[in-house]
């Protein structure tokens, strides 16, 4: 299987509504399609199980370096889309 991210990368919903997350699991469907499990990390929300294809999804980019590392606090401020950023 050749897909764009794997398990643990923090990522978030492209258009529509608000989905920060992590993949929790990738898979294919029957049709061979790659989909991922990305489990909601949003304040009130956290927990919540959504299945995505990978055009709906871009890495959560929240630091200097483009990707919010664990304990790294968000560099955005006020453009961040996440007001608590993910943890």
């Amino acid at each position: 299987m050749n897909n764009k991210y794997k398990i643990g990368d923090k990522v978030k919903k492209t258009k529509g509504y608000l989905f920060p997350g992590e993949v929790v699991s990738v898979f294919t469907n029957l049709k061979g399609q790659i989909r991922y499990v990305v489990e909601c990390t949003a304040e009130g929300a956290e927990g919540c199980l959504h299945i995505y294809n990978e055009e709906q999804l871009e890495l959560q980019q929240c630091s200097k370096n483009g990707i919010k590392k664990e304990g790294e606090s968000c560099t955005l401020n006020n453009n961040c889309v996440y007001p608590k950023c993910l943890k």
